[in-house]
């Protein structure tokens, strides 16, 4: 099952190199125990990965096991993001929105701290 998600979050950094822009500031939301904030942060463009999730126990092993200088951890909820507006250049989310009742207000969410991005 843990080869199903890394597989994902590859696919995702290699999404990211293709992004034509540097200094990328990347939110895994419901981001569980952190390692793919660490994948997602290999790709060079990349200069941070916020991971969210709702579970302390989570945050609190992914601060413990992959927080660096690009990935940091915060314990929150997608149905409430206290993330500035405008802010991440890519969201990462898997397997989140069949869990949630209120999936477009989870959605709502995302579309505020996403920026508007040009190519």
């Amino acid at each position: 099952m843990l080869y199903d998600h890394v597989i994902r979050y590859n696919f995702a950094r290699n999404y990211l190199k293709k992004i034509p822009r540097n200094n990328l500031k990347i939110l895994d939301i419901a981001c569980g125990s952190g390692y793919g904030c660490k994948i997602l942060a290999q790709a060079q463009n990349v200069k941070q990965v916020v991971g969210v999730d709702i579970a302390k126990e989570s945050i609190d092993y992914a601060k413990l096991h992959y927080s660096d200088k690009k990935n940091k951890f915060k314990k929150g909820d997608g149905l409430c993001l206290k993330e500035r507006e405008n802010y991440f250049d890519v969201i990462v989310s898997f397997e989140t929105i069949e869990h949630l009742e209120k999936d477009m207000v989870f959605l709502q969410n995302l579309k505020k701290v996403l920026k508007k991005m040009v190519f």
